[in-house]
């Protein structure tokens, strides 16, 4: 790939204040930028006059807008942006029909395939001519020279029926380089090609209907909808949130035609920009900068000759950028706001990543066009991606970097340089160099324009604390791209203080996904990705209970995806380096709340198989110094209890004990080897007790172990004919109202103990039972920020157990129809609380003639699916 010169510019400081809105305006309609509209904000999409220009150029059409604002942009297309809101949602592409689609009978077949292609038929792969069935096979593509005139030809695969458009091959060969196989692949992962004949063709009407419709009829992955929920709507597309039976979250995007008013060359055009944005995405591939799409589905009207329909469904973000910096602003005290708070850490780790992206797509010759806040997708992880390529360029690897060869397609005012809007507005080409120098502009008006959006925050909160993200800034006014990423990388990585704080601020705010991120920029990176996430994610693939099947060719790939930053290799640590860091608590912790995050995980196989595994058990067990292959509960501690008692070694520090517990706790969870040392245990206690006061304070904590043997022995005895669970709760309630304080860990054991409870024993709850679980949950001391909330959700619950016995069903369907309402997004799809809901709500709705009963349906086989994970974990 050639290196792009990064060329010299003058930075003025933005005055956001002269722009009444921030809308991406372009010289074609950009179908894409319905992206990330919030589901609690007006959408006043404004329809478009078209009207021909008298030096349109390339055959393209500026379109006039009829909008109230007076400015110099009358001419231009202005396209929906997100309004300010916090549940903002993800791209996703379109559905249209394009022109001059030759087909015959032989043409695709109707069992459409989402495998790879072949690796011994990576030299041949594609059709001579587009859509030609006379002839099936292409030379060798990496010889195949395409002609300007036909930048936009579209070939077929002529293996799996597939399509890809024939300048994007072009164009990215240089980055692929020997893994031509890796594009090929990459650019019809998750395809779906359908042959349909039409005796009388028919606008698509966009409703909820004809999409359920749509989707169930063709989709592979997405044909089992339980929810669709319109999310935007313009003049040429609709946006849909997909809840489906699986776990993922994703929006459907389809566009709206109406072929009695488009000609087929307009719909031909047209399906090349929403078709050409989808392959780009998956070719730039990269996950960590990249949103992903999940399916694409295409449908061929065999009567017309043309394509009927293209839908695609792309992950859905959390939040955009924009939104967040809302949120921090906000004045409002809500969960939300609680969940989001502005910290400097997160910031600069924002910040990080958006340069990171801006470099990753420039360094392949990609110019990515409309940089700014509401263009940035915040994920659960708290990684930032981009997924509107609505306006961007990939640059012709034919043509000099120097040489004036590109049109713009579109631009924000606000976040655009003088020199970009009159380029802009006069039509004027501009070379590659210039194009990069614009992203780079439009980079640094977006971060300023969090430093500004951010200032009273920081002033009223954190005025003490550096501005790490401010200086990043300030490198990007005298460094490149690549010296600023590189510069920043180092200082990240070395400083530990950082990485770990910023994990912690995450977990405080529940975002348990997100506390392994920051580890990724650390000097613990390697370490943390042996010990736990590289084996964790090679058991998740093994396991494929909940989630769908990853495309191979969808993974990362270091010779193709990897960010081109020099770096000195001994900056990240390797396990040889582990032992230096046994003692270091704080990172302790941070191991300790990955590992826990993944053991709450639905699909809890591939966390017991590391805990299994021997290779990652040794790891983890060195780590923490313990091992739990015999789990004999007090034998690491009997000799060491005795000799503290005689002071013959110095006190345990009470972080050791806290941290040992919460490793037992995961390292061993078969709660019958809990009950088997429950006897050697009381004993030890007595020894304790039997020294009064002579007791050193940190061997104490020992006796407040005796609450976490409880809950394990009472859990074991769950299997039992004998198992009481009225003495059950009666004694996790005597946990939490004892006159000597539980510590946190113990609150959270109880609290979690009652909700496995309430999962597995509701037909045996009394209302007196429930009455004390609620009494627990409301217990307002845990230490889980996410717990917390966890517990609000169960309380309601329990208000929805109590009015099913009192026979008020249709009050208890409205309970749980309030459970998914508020916490649906603040917990995602996937959580157990909202599949627990699931089951509960469809067996209510089942015995209801007036409920949907194809709805209840969904809610049970989600719920059963649920259900089959687990016992699955279990074997």
């Amino acid at each position: 790939m050639r290196d792009t010169e990064e060329l010299k510019f003058e930075y003025i400081p933005a005055q956001f204040e002269k722009y009444k809105n921030e809308r991406t305006r372009t010289v074609k309609p950009s179908y894409s930028q319905l992206l990330n509209i919030s589901e609690n904000c007006n959408h006043n999409l404004k329809s478009s006059k078209v009207s021909k220009n008298q030096e349109e150029e390339k055959g393209q059409n500026l379109q006039k807008i009829d909008e109230d604002e007076s400015d110099d942009f009358d001419e231009f297309e202005v396209t929906a942006v997100p309004q300010a809101g916090v549940l903002a949602k993800k791209q996703v592409y379109k559905q249209t029909s394009i022109a001059n689609f030759s087909t015959n009978n032989d043409s695709l077949s109707q069992k459409s395939s989402i495998q790879g292609i072949p690796k011994q038929n990576k030299d041949s792969l594609l059709s001579n001519q587009p859509f030609d069935r006379n002839l099936t096979r292409l030379q060798k593509l990496p010889d195949l020279e395409l002609q300007k005139d036909l930048v936009n030809k579209i070939f077929q695969l002529s293996d799996t029926n597939q399509i890809i458009i024939g300048s994007l091959v072009d164009k990215f060969k240089p980055i692929y380089k020997d893994h031509i196989d890796y594009l090929y692949n990459r650019a019809v992962m998750y395809q779906l090609v359908h042959e349909i004949n039409y005796k009388n063709k028919v606008s698509n009407e966009g409703d909820d209907n004809s999409m359920l419709k749509f989707l169930s009829e063709h989709s592979l992955r997405y044909k089992n909808v339980i929810n669709l929920k319109e999310l935007a709507r313009g003049g040429e597309a609709v946006v849909y949130r997909l809840q489906h039976i699986d776990l993922d979250e994703v929006v459907a995007k389809c566009t709206l035609i109406d072929s009695q008013q488009q000609d087929q060359q307009q719909r031909h055009e047209q399906l090349l920009d929403i078709f050409s944005e989808s392959q780009q995405l998956k070719l730039l591939a990269n996950d960590n900068y990249i949103a992903q799409v999940k399916e694409e589905i295409i449908v061929i009207d065999k009567a017309q000759g043309n394509l009927s329909q293209y839908v695609a469904i792309v992950e859905r973000a959390k939040n955009t950028l924009h939104d967040v910096l809302q949120i921090w602003r906000s004045k409002k005290s809500n969960k939300i706001k609680l969940r989001e708070l502005f910290s400097p850490e997160a910031l600069t780790y924002y910040f990080y990543q958006i340069i990171s992206i801006v470099h990753y797509l420039n360094s392949r010759g990609f110019y990515f066009g409309d940089m700014k806040p509401q263009n940035l997708l915040v994920f659960r992880d708290q990684r930032i991606k981009i997924g509107d390529l609505g306006i961007s360029i990939m640059n012709d690897p034919t043509i000099d970097l120097d040489e004036q060869a590109y049109n713009l397609k579109g631009l924000t005012q606000a976040y655009a340089s003088q020199e970009m809007i009159q380029a802009f507005k006069r039509n004027e080409k501009v070379s590659t160099n210039k194009l990069m120098m614009f992203d780079k502009f439009s980079l640094m008006r977006t971060l300023e324009k969090c430093i500004l959006a951010t200032d009273e925050q920081y002033l009223k909160y954190h005025k003490r604390e550096p501005k790490l993200y401010e200086n990043m800034f300030n490198d990007l006014r005298d460094k490149s791209l690549k010296e600023t990423i590189e510069k920043w990388t180092v200082i990240l990585a070395t400083d530990k203080e950082f990485c770990l704080k910023l994990s912690m601020i995450f977990k405080e705010m529940g975002k348990m996904e997100a506390i392994a991120s920051p580890m990724q920029i650390s000097n613990y990176r390697n370490i943390v990705n042996e010990m736990i996430l590289d084996p964790y994610r090679s058991f998740q693939i093994q396991s494929k209970i909940t989630a769908p099947e990853q495309h191979q060719y969808a993974q990362y790939n270091r010779k193709i995806d990897v960010q081109d930053i020099q770096v000195e290799e001994t900056l990240y640590l390797d396990m040889n380096q582990v032992k230096v860091f046994k003692q270091d608590q704080q990172f302790k912790h941070i191991v300790l709340c990955i590992l826990e995050t993944l053991e709450s995980k639905i699909d809890k196989k591939p966390f017991q198989q590391l805990l299994k595994d021997p290779i990652a058990r040794g790891k983890l067990e060195s780590f923490f110094q313990y091992s739990n292959s015999t789990f004999h509960l007090l034998g690491h501690f009997q000799v060491k209890i005795t000799k503290l008692i005689n002071k013959e070694v110095p006190p345990i520090q009470k972080d050791q004990f806290y941290y040992f517990s919460r490793w037992m706790i995961l390292a061993q969870q078969d709660p019958e080897k809990w009950q088997a040392n429950s006897s050697s245990f009381k004993s030890l206690m007595k020894i304790i007790s039997n020294q009064g006061q002579q007791i050193p304070d940190d061997v104490r904590q020992f006796q407040k172990l005796s609450d976490l043997m409880e809950i394990k022995c009472r859990r074991a005895s769950e299997k039992q004919a004998s198992f009481n669970i009225d003495e059950h709760v009666k004694a996790l309630e005597k946990i939490l109202t004892s006159e000597n304080e539980p510590m946190g860990l113990i609150i959270d054991e109880t609290l979690k103990e009652v909700i496995i409870l309430l999962d597995r024993f509701k037909d045996q709850l009394s209302i007196e039972i429930l009455k004390k679980m609620n009494n627990i949950l409301s217990y307002e001391k845990s230490m889980e920020f996410e717990l917390q909330f966890i517990s609000e959700g169960y309380l309601m619950i329990i208000e929805a157990y109590i009015l099913e016995q009192e026979g008020k069903n249709n009050e208890a369907i409205k309970v749980y129809n309030k459970v998914i309402e508020l916490f649906i997004d603040f917990f995602s799809e996937a959580h157990f609380i909202i599949l627990q809901v699931y089951g509960n709500l469809g067996k209510l709705m089942v015995q209801d003639e007036n409920s949907d009963q194809n709805l209840a349906k969904q809610y049970l086989y989600k719920y059963e699916k649920y259900l089959k994970d687990q016992s699955n974990s279990q074997n």
